[in-house]
Formats: structure tokens, sequence, C-alpha cells
């Protein structure tokens, strides 16, 4: 996608299929935890943090609509 070959251009790289490589290289270099289990998140949290995500403003910016069910299922697979 365009999206993709902008991003890999600005980051130095030359193809647009280059950059989903580059990210996951530079989180693990980094050590970013993959899943919210290895960042400490308990599983019994995940609905809490499901509210307080959904109250946030910052998800109406979304470019697609999201439901507080969405972000529940993103942060189950997140787990």
């Amino acid at each position: 996608s365009d999206r993709m070959k902008n991003m890999a251009m600005i980051v130095g790289l030359k193809k647009g299929t280059d950059f989903v490589p580059w990210i996951k290289d530079l989180k693990t270099s980094l050590k970013i935890p993959k899943t919210l289990r290895e960042a400490g998140v308990a599983k019994k949290d995940l609905k809490m943090l499901t509210q307080v995500a959904f109250k946030d403003v910052c998800h109406s910016s979304n470019p697609r609509p999201c439901r507080q069910i969405d972000i529940e299922k993103l942060f189950k697979k997140a787990f």
C-alpha cells in the first residue's frame, strides 16, 4: 500500500514490504513486550482496561468506528 511505501521511505527502506519486518526488529531491539501478558497485564484486568480505553476520547479518531466490544476483542487478542 502507499502508506507502507511512505513509512518505509521515511525510515530509509527501499520497499514497503520491508516496513513490517523493520518494525518487528525495532520492537525486539527495544525489548518491547509482544503481548499484554508479557507487559505484566493480568487477564482479570482486561475488562477494566477496555472500559478505560473506551472512555478515552482518542478512540473516536480511529479510521473506523470502534465499539467497546471491539476494544475488548483487541485486548484479548493482544493478551
